[in-house]
């Protein structure tokens, strides 16, 4: 009798210091039986909680205030310009294409309809994005995975990513992408079909519209349906393929001829500011700067000789340059994508800390650095979603269901063109956060997908 109580279980004599995995089954069990709306409901209130504590950090904290807000402060002008002039422009005078249009257009909208408090209203608009970001990546979960359980914990690593909490709350168009990163998994996770093609279209048309880094998405889509030709005739694929594209041209298409017409060809596009990152991405002083602090701060030197030009002759001037100083020394170019890389996906929040820059006899230099306060903060969760996760996917990817395989695949091809690009000119922590949600969805696919097997072992030890 002592012995046939002690087989049922995995270990014959267990240290209660650790958890019985039975019981954890059953969790995933009472978790996995919850109704849909109980789900959402959860999740909700997770949500609200997360995107509290943020606000409490961002002000009491940070010490942020939005009669200064932070972020990027030419999105502001530009939308207010909107707003008050009718036009797109940065100075009150002159058209301009520095910035994606999107996130420019939305800000105008609250200066348009609440004047004085557009800026208050904006930010609270961004707080409610960032809940509806999260919901729609519950969603997600339940439609493509089936998984409650999955859903709660990708909802869950969602709200406990403070730094993407807090850069929603800023002036950029951080939380925006997000969100359109989000409704875009849904064409992408689907077989080729009208509903998918025009929603791919649509969405990959508004993530190219609010950040440059949407060139890189034809190449995505072109990875995916690589994919189904197996399962599906070339001319249903083909046909897939020119009604995505047919649908992200007419998207961007308004904002296309606008720079083609106003700056000087196509040459400018997406945005005339684009050619930046790539020169500062060159810059000799460039290891004595960066990733200690955000490169923003050489505009000054990097505006030397550009005070006479147009706004099309520096774009063009600036990208001759930076394509200069990268074929000059291609060795020094593929050393520094390293740092590169590794600021981009940094568990430490990049740049470090801010500072100012000093010009001196060996070049630029970092004056009064200060180290970000929070740095740590987040070190364990951002290395659990971005290294220990992708981890876990691969070492299970055998074993993944074709469609599931399918759908990570054009992630994959996603991030990896998202590093290749900000290789070549320069990534920060910033540029990544959205795509974090990708991370999130991977490391709870695979968690759950190692408890799966686990709930597998125990079942038949226990028959």
């Amino acid at each position: 009798e002592i012995l046939s109580g002690l087989v049922g279980s995995e270990m014959c004599i267990r240290d209660r210091r650790y958890p019985n995995p039975k019981y954890m089954i059953r969790l995933y069990n009472i978790v996995q039986s919850l109704e849909t709306r109980r789900v959402y409901l959860i999740a909700s209130v997770l949500l609200c909680v997360s995107i509290s504590i943020c606000i409490f950090i961002n002000h009491l904290i940070l010490g942020v205030s939005l009669q200064n807000w932070p972020g990027s402060p030419g999105y502001g002008i530009i939308g207010q310009h909107i707003a008050e002039l009718g036009f797109y422009t940065a100075d009150g005078v002159e058209l301009t294409a520095r910035r994606p249009p999107l996130y420019p257009y939305f800000l105008s909208a609250f200066h348009w309809a609440f004047g004085q408090q557009g800026t208050l209203v904006a930010y609270l608009t961004q707080a409610l994005i960032y809940v509806a970001t999260g919901l729609l990546l519950v969603r997600f979960c339940l439609i493509k995975f089936r998984n409650p359980a999955m859903a709660l914990l990708t909802c869950s690593l969602y709200c406990l990513h403070f730094y993407l909490g807090v850069e929603s709350l800023w002036q950029r168009e951080t939380i925006l992408f997000s969100l359109i990163l989000t409704a875009l998994l849904f064409p992408i996770a689907s077989a080729p079909s009208w509903h998918s093609a025009l929603s791919w279209g649509f969405f990959a048309g508004l993530f190219y519209l609010t950040r440059p880094t949407g060139v890189i998405l034809p190449i995505v889509l072109l990875i995916g349906l690589l994919s189904y030709l197996k399962d599906y005739s070339f001319t249903k694929v083909l046909r897939h393929f020119i009604i995505c594209l047919s649908v992200f041209t007419l998207v961007t298409l308004p904002w296309n001829l606008y720079v083609i017409q106003n700056f000087d060809g196509h040459q400018s596009l997406p945005t005339t500011s684009g050619p930046e990152n790539l020169y500062k991405g060159h810059i000799d002083d460039f290891e004595n700067i960066f990733p200690q602090v955000d490169l923003d701060l050489y505009n000054p030197w990097m505006n030397i000789g550009t005070e006479d030009m147009s706004e099309v002759e520096r774009s063009r001037h600036i990208k001759a340059e930076g394509w200069s100083m990268l074929l000059d020394d291609i060795p020094q170019a593929m050393k520094r994508s390293f740092i590169k890389v590794f600021a981009l996906y940094s568990p430490l929040r990049t740049p470090f800390g801010e500072g100012k820059l000093a010009e001196g006899e060996n070049g630029v230099y970092i004056n009064e650095f200060k180290l970000y306060s929070i740095q740590v903060l987040m070190v364990p969760h951002l290395l659990l979603i971005i290294f220990v996760g992708p981890i876990l996917l691969l070492k299970s990817w055998r074993h993944l269901p074709k469609d599931h395989q399918r759908f990570f695949l054009q992630i994959g091809a996603l991030l990896l063109l998202l590093t290749a690009l900000h290789a070549v000119t320069f990534g920060e922590s910033r540029h990544r956060l959205p795509f974090d949600l990708c991370f999130m969805i991977a490391t709870a696919y695979s968690i759950f997908r190692s408890l799966e097997m686990k709930a597998r072992q125990i079942q038949s030890t226990d028959s």
